[in-house]
């Protein structure tokens, strides 16, 4: 297998370098669920605020999160496709069906040539 061109190496093992970090870690795949307050994430994950902060941060400059704030809260989520791609690569590369199994139930069913095909009429002068 030959890497694109196009293909950012140094960017790849620097987003990786942040995800070894195993709080970072269960943050980002907890963002998979879709975007979190600090106080949700706070609460759910067990991690207290300020290191929690912390992750947070390191995380946003390594480009996996994004923030915007909503009122008071500082609202989380993983900062693009790619990066919601690579947590579901990696969750359900270690095992994790739930990724699979949800995405599955999200995801359209194919378009049935049956019922979507189309009807011509004839007209005769």
């Amino acid at each position: 297998m030959t890497v694109q061109s196009n293909f950012d190496i140094d960017k790849a093992a620097l987003t990786l370098r942040y995800l070894a970090n195993p709080t970072r870690l269960r943050i980002a795949l907890h963002l998979l669920n879709g975007e979190q307050s600090v106080a949700q994430l706070e609460t759910t994950l067990q991690i207290r605020q300020p290191n929690l902060s912390q992750q947070l941060a390191e995380l946003r400059d390594a480009g996996v999160v994004s923030a915007r704030r909503e009122s008071r809260a500082m609202i989380y989520s993983l900062a693009n496709d790619a990066q919601h791609r690579l947590m579901a690569a990696l969750s359900s590369g270690f095992g994790d069906t739930t990724i699979a199994q949800a995405r599955k139930k999200t995801e359209p069913d194919p378009p049935s040539h049956r019922n979507h095909a189309a009807h011509f009429a004839v007209i005769r002068a």
